[in-house]
């Protein structure tokens, strides 16, 4: 049975090589699974938007701004309640007007809206 966790590992793998590109597909698929029939359905969903912050770092750091905004407010849309407090909605809200102040900074912002 496929895990997110196994697409995060990889993915995070991938990204210290430098094959971004096949990291952020990695990534992505590794959201998509669904956990059914996991025991552990709170590491299920943990590891899930985990892999989708780290998509998002991904992106950030190409200067892909707009796709990282988009997969950050995904992971804020769709945290659960038990995910750990280190990475609470506030810390999602902070990363994201981070990212904002950076289209701002850049003269992108007029792209949001």
């Amino acid at each position: 049975m496929e895990t997110p966790v196994a697409y995060l590992n990889l993915g995070t793998s991938l990204i210290a090589l430098g094959r971004c590109q096949e990291a952020a597909s990695v990534l992505r698929e590794g959201t998509k699974l669904d956990g059914a029939g996991l025991r552990d359905r709170a590491a299920h969903e943990n590891a899930r938007i985990s892999a989708l912050l780290q998509l998002g770092n991904l992106y950030a750091d190409q200067g892909k701004l707009q796709r990282a905004l988009a997969v950050y407010r995904e992971a804020l849309h769709t945290l659960p309640e038990r995910y750990p407090p280190q990475v609470s909605t506030t810390s999602l809200h902070r990363i994201i007007y981070i990212e904002f102040l950076r289209f701002t900074w850049l003269g992108l912002a007029n792209d949001l809206v």
